[in-house]
């Protein structure tokens, strides 16, 4: 029978193993309050330096400094009208994307950069997942429209289909197809170039794509690839605030086509996904691939005659620009009134009277805008001088730019002789732009771009050959696509420079001086430069000089990434039967014959 003494010790035991557990429940407690408020946010790197306001449908972050933190209320309002309408453009159900959206708002690209690699690095613990990146002052519609696709759509394997929708979603009140009927029949991509610009990379992933999706990857931050991609973000983020090319108004106008053509975007919808853009349009079912060129075209054609429009007038001008013509693009823009042009239409018009010129008149139209401006003074002073087709713009006497005309028409001219090229081949109009450094040729690019495809604009400066420029540059002209070999503009450059006597002379002195680089080797890199311009100038000769100057046309088209898309050993191989390999055997047994 328990004694009194024992039913108290029993009770003190109880007492005690209560208190022990109660206390160890507070321990508890108290380090998982600080793992919860101390350790684990600063465990969350994505997190760091970074306050969040909920609201609705969004949660925002700025970073903890931020002066622009105040104005929020006004963005929250803005997210959401945006949101309500994206989701209205693309029938989907506000039920079916995750909310709330975290929007991360940077002051400047160097937070954002650094908040994607915190987020997408190996030490992130998840905290984002339906997650935009927005810079201050910047439009969501693009990033909101992304999310949404993302988890309302899917994913799409096809870059084409995606850049299209995506701007059909953003602009959804734009006819795409207006732009595209304004641009020269020169300009315009078929189908299957829109599938060869697609295959080279030209439809880039955008910056949702890469940092902000859920099929993003992480990067690994200590690796080469991670810092690549970290240096990277800056250019992508200039690229996305700039205007879309012509070949994204293509592909918006494709799209725009497709969603009519299939009877809806909830048609066009249903294609969404993995698999080729070729089988994602056949199982759409609405036109066969062999006629979606003309029948798109057919489309594009009924806005061709669509006037008064001020959207039609600046594309006008901007395609006749890109494309050359520029002299019907500065009569273009001449027309519009000055006082009342928006910033692109204002970049545009100071660019046709530069290329046209009128260097005063782009001056005043220059206005205040310090970019412009700059562009502008490039040009002060500068005098014309022309003969024929030839326009010669330069800040040089008029006996210096004479001779500066007879020493360039005189280049061109031999090259065009020398490649078979004709003058209803080669551009009506070539102006001449010779700089006296080339640090203001790079400002002259930079003012005046110009594609090769359609270059009327030369940018000189004496420390260029000029044979050498145009050889480099007029084939792709005429050709219609840019080569991507190198060996092929180089060899051709010094085959045409020097005789074949002359470079049969030059490959004879490296034979014997056992310097000779087998030709399979060229363009990977250890050849010196002089001996790599002989050997491949010789390897071109004696190609021009056996198959005749016609076969560069071939090569050209063969080598480039919107032509053949084949190597210059393939292109060689199927235009006349040999490698560089048996090319060398035969220059080596049968031409090298030296003394």
């Amino acid at each position: 029978m328990a004694t009194h003494s024992d039913r108290r010790d029993f009770r003190r035991q109880v007492f005690f193993s209560l208190g022990g557990i109660a206390i160890g429940l507070v321990v508890a407690g108290l380090i998982a309050l600080f793992i919860n408020h101390v350790i684990e946010p600063t465990m969350q790197v994505e997190t760091h330096d970074l306050v969040k306001y909920e609201e609705g449908s969004f949660v925002l972050w700025y970073h903890v400094e931020s002066p622009h933190a105040d104005s929020r209320s006004g963005l929250f309002e803005t997210l959401e009208t945006t949101l309500s309408s994206v989701l209205d453009r693309l029938h989907v159900e506000r039920e079916d994307i995750p909310l709330p959206i975290d929007v991360l708002v940077h002051d400047s690209p160097a937070m954002m950069q650094r908040t994607t690699l915190n987020r997408k690095s190996g030490r992130a613990m998840y905290t984002f997942y339906s997650v935009i990146d927005l810079l201050i002052d910047e439009d969501s519609s693009q990033r909101l429209a992304e999310l949404v696709l993302a988890f309302a759509w899917g994913n799409c394997s096809s870059q084409l289909l995606y850049k299209g929708m995506l701007m059909n979603a953003i602009h959804s009140d734009r006819d795409f197809h207006i732009p595209v009927a304004a641009a020269p029949a020169r300009f315009l991509n078929a189908f299957e170039d829109l599938l060869k610009l697609e295959g080279v990379g030209h439809f880039e992933e955008t910056l949702y794509q890469r940092y902000q999706s859920p099929f993003s990857p992480r990067m690994a931050a200590g690796s080469l690839e991670g810092v690549s991609e970290f240096r990277s973000m800056f250019a992508d983020l200039d690229n996305e605030v700039g205007e879309y090319d012509f070949a994204e108004f293509q592909a918006a106008s494709l799209v725009q086509y497709l969603i009519d053509c299939s009877g809806g975007i909830d048609e066009f919808r249903s294609i969404w996904g993995p698999g080729t853009t070729e089988a994602l349009i056949t199982k759409l079912g609405c036109v066969p691939l062999s006629d979606l060129d003309d029948r798109w075209l057919a489309e594009i054609e009924t806005r061709s005659g669509v006037s008064a429009v001020r959207e039609v007038d600046y594309y006008r001008a901007r395609f006749l620009f890109e494309a050359g013509e520029i002299d019907a693009a500065a009569e273009a823009a001449r027309a519009w009134p000055s006082a009342a042009l928006t910033n692109a239409e204002r970049v545009l018009a100071v660019r046709t009277l530069l290329a046209s010129g009128r260097f005063e008149a782009a001056r005043e139209m220059a206005d205040s805008f310090e970019t412009l401006t700059d562009w502008a003074e490039l040009y002060d002073d500068w005098s014309e001088v022309g003969s024929g087709r030839f326009q010669v713009y330069a800040m040089a006497t008029e006996s210096v730019a004479n001779n500066l005309l007879t020493q360039i028409r005189d280049a061109f001219t031999f090259v065009s002789h020398e490649l078979g090229f004709t003058d209803e081949e080669l551009p009506d109009r070539i102006r001449i732009f010779y700089y006296e450094s080339e640090s203001d040729r790079e400002r002259g690019e930079t003012a005046l771009p110009a594609s090769d495809i359609h270059r009327t604009i030369w940018h000189l400066s004496p420390e260029q050959d000029l044979v050498d420029v145009f050889v480099r540059t007029l084939p792709s002209f005429v050709v219609k696509k840019r080569t991507a070999s190198n060996l092929l503009k180089t060899g051709l450059s010094v085959a045409l420079q020097l005789s074949f006597d002359e470079l049969v002379s030059r490959g004879c002195a490296i034979l014997s001086s056992g310097q000779w680089s087998p030709l399979w080797r060229l363009g990977f890199g250890g050849t010196p430069q002089g001996l790599l311009e002989t050997q491949t100038g010789l390897m071109m000769g004696y190609v021009v000089e056996t198959y005749g100057v016609d076969v560069i046309r071939d090569l050209w088209y063969a080598t480039a990434r919107l032509g053949g898309s084949v190597s210059l050993d393939t292109a060689l191989q199927q235009t006349v039967g040999m490698s560089r390999s048996t090319i060398e055997e035969t220059l080596v047994n049968t031409v090298l014959v030296c003394d």
